[in-house]
């Protein structure tokens, strides 16, 4: 999902994130991907949904 050569302009000490939306979910993938002495390190992806669970609970049994 990150393309190589948005991957290799990255700069020693610099991060950039990577984000998507998510084609199982409601909502969008992020992934940090760092470089620190000429060496790349991904971060681990994390899913950010749109809407929490919550909602569901609170309007099912009316304790908004």
């Amino acid at each position: 999902m990150i393309p190589q050569a948005e991957a290799d302009v990255i700069d020693n000490g610099e991060v950039r994130y990577f984000i998507w939306p998510d084609s199982g979910a409601w909502g969008f993938s992020v992934v940090p991907v760092a470089r620190k002495s000429d060496q790349l390190y991904l971060g681990a992806q994390q899913i950010f949904p749109f809407e929490d669970e919550n909602w569901m609970i609170h309007y099912f049994d009316g304790t908004w």
